[in-house]
């Protein structure tokens, strides 16, 4: 880990709240722009990636306001969301460039947490996502 990095992922990103800006929708997860998370750990894969977790049910009210129907159905329509279809994990996993471009992706808000209430994470049977392989993994997204 690069220690200049590693200061900037300590400093500004550690344990704080973000909300997502619409290129988050980009990522490879369940965010979507203006969806609120807790970053709750980082860990440099190379100089130029990062795997990072997200705590989304500390916000699970505002956060589907926002969910988008996104996922195809098993009769091929894109009518669920996330959450609908199956692939909602609230403690989920994306990967990022070094901390330094973060801001891309999130903006570090101060908002506390208004709902830690975790939800169930279980697929939807026939569901799978708009755009995407009905042999695709829980949680790809195109």
């Amino acid at each position: 880990m690069s220690h200049h990095d590693a200061m900037i992922y300590e400093a500004k990103w550690k344990g704080k709240t973000v909300q997502f800006t619409a290129t988050a929708e980009d990522l490879e997860c369940y965010a979507e722009n203006g969806m609120k998370a807790i970053l709750t750990e980082a860990v440099e894969i190379d100089p130029d990636v990062w795997k990072v977790q997200l705590k989304f049910d500390a916000f699970d009210e505002h956060n589907l306001s926002r969910e988008s129907s996104n996922y195809y159905d098993k009769n091929g329509n894109p009518c669920l969301t996330a959450r609908e279809a199956g692939f909602y994990n609230p403690l989920d996993w994306t990967y990022l460039p070094e901390p330094s471009k973060w801001d891309l992706y999130l903006t570090v808000i101060d908002d506390a947490p208004t709902d830690d209430a975790p939800t169930d994470g279980a697929p939807t049977d026939g569901a799978v996502m708009a755009g995407g392989d009905p042999a695709a993994q829980p949680g790809d997204r195109n």
